[in-house]
Formats: structure tokens, sequence, C-alpha cells
């Protein structure tokens, strides 16, 4: 494994809340620090997180929108080159991912699909959230929740 790809629920995390305050525990926030040189984030992240904030401005509160655009901006030059695109080879796994998981009766949103799909190909594990989201896919990779769990002990 050559890292862990951050799901759009974990940055999220780290996001202020309307107070300024983050949501991520104390724990995650140590192992985070103490690992970022492996974490990476795909680009389907960053479509999540700017679909969110456009969202916000759209209902009219435009003073949090302007909040995490802020802090959406640090996020991007933090992660800079470790921000995963998604290109033709990682398209193809996508579709047969979705192929397989469809076979065998489960219906997962695409943007799973595509961080799904972002991992296996970069050799990456997940952290996120929704486990379940992943698990049936059967595709191999290390998955983990930190929330629910202490954050994994892996190092490169």
């Amino acid at each position: 494994m050559n890292g862990w790809l951050l799901d759009t629920n974990i940055v999220s995390q780290f996001a202020p809340a309307a107070d300024g305050r983050v949501r991520a525990n104390s724990d995650l926030a140590e192992w985070v620090e103490q690992t970022q040189e492996v974490l990476f984030l795909s680009v389907i992240s960053v479509v999540e997180i700017t679909a969110g904030i456009e969202k916000l401005r759209r209902a009219g509160s435009a003073r949090r929108a302007e909040a995490l655009d802020e802090w959406l901006g640090g996020i991007l030059r933090y992660y800079g080159e470790r921000i995963l695109p998604i290109d033709t080879r990682i398209g193809m796994l996508a579709g047969v991912l979705t192929e397989q998981a469809r076979a065998d009766g489960h219906h997962p949103g695409l943007s799973d699909i595509m961080i799904a799909a972002t991992t296996s190909f970069h050799g990456h594990g997940l952290l996120t959230q929704n486990l379940r989201h992943f698990e049936p896919l059967g595709i191999g990779i290390a998955l983990h929740n930190p929330i629910a769990q202490t954050p994994p002990r892996w190092k490169p």
C-alpha cells in the first residue's frame, strides 16, 4: 500500500463549522498530522466540496460559503500534487467496477465508484466513514473508518 486516500467525509471533518471549530477528534487530527506525506485526496472530493459550497451560496449562506471557499483553497494548496486526478485508465477501471457491482446486485453512486477506482489504481487504502458503500465492491483495498476506530497504525 502506498498511502491513504481521504474520502470526502473524512476531509470534511476538518472544515470549520459555523462557530469556527472543526469536528475532527484529536486522535484523527494528530494521526493526519503525523502521516500527512502519505495522505491523498481525489479530485472527486474537490467536486463534492465545491458543490456543497455552491449549494450554501444558492441558499443564501454567502458568509458560510466564503469561509468554506477559503478553507478549500487552503486544502488545495496543502495537498497540491497529492490531489489525484481522474484519467482514462481510472475511468475504465470505474466502468469495470460499476458493472461488477451491478452484477452483484449493488448500485453504488458514481462518486463512490470514482473514488474506489482512484484508490485501487494508485494502490492506496481508503479512509471513509462509509465502509458500507465500498465493502460490496470487493476491490481488495484497505478500508478504515477513522471516526469509529483508532486511526490505522500504518506508516510508509
